[in-house]
């Protein structure tokens, strides 16, 4: 239920972004925000947009007693223009810049394009699957041999 109720209260956050007019758009379609329980990653094709995003944010926590740990969060940018002129700033603190991170288990290395690597999070579906048939296997023995 808790993830769930969590969905409810962050839906206006994710609204608010959409509202704001930064971030991805494809079409009328927003995709500058992509969450998942409380993972959120946003994407934007300028940092200043991005920042935007970031005031948005900011605006939110305060209004819905949220606080963003920018402990956790980092920028990444991809393309042949990567400097940036001033940090990012998220609840008044600087938001560092890296060439990798990982969400969701899925590690990005981002430089002059994007590079995605999705082998442990295949590995880990592997190993469970793997674990799945194995026990089916012996609660299936054992009842043949009932």
């Amino acid at each position: 239920m808790s993830p769930l109720l969590f969905n409810v209260y962050v839906d206006e956050l994710i609204e608010s972004l959409s509202a704001s007019g930064c971030g991805c758009h494809i079409g009328r379609m927003f995709y500058g925000c992509i969450m998942y329980a409380d993972d959120l990653l946003l994407l934007s094709p300028t940092l200043t947009g991005l920042q935007s995003m970031f005031h948005v944010c900011d605006s939110y926590a305060k209004d819905h007693n949220l606080v963003f740990n920018v402990k956790k969060t980092c920028c990444a940018m991809i393309g042949k223009h990567r400097s940036v002129i001033r940090p990012l700033v998220l609840a008044e603190q600087a938001v560092p810049c890296t060439d990798r991170l990982r969400y969701l288990g899925v590690s990005f290395t981002c430089s002059n394009t994007l590079d995605v690597d999705v082998s442990p999070v295949r590995r880990n579906f592997y190993a469970a699957c793997n674990s799945i048939i194995a026990r089916s296997r012996v609660a299936r023995g054992s009842i043949d041999h009932v």
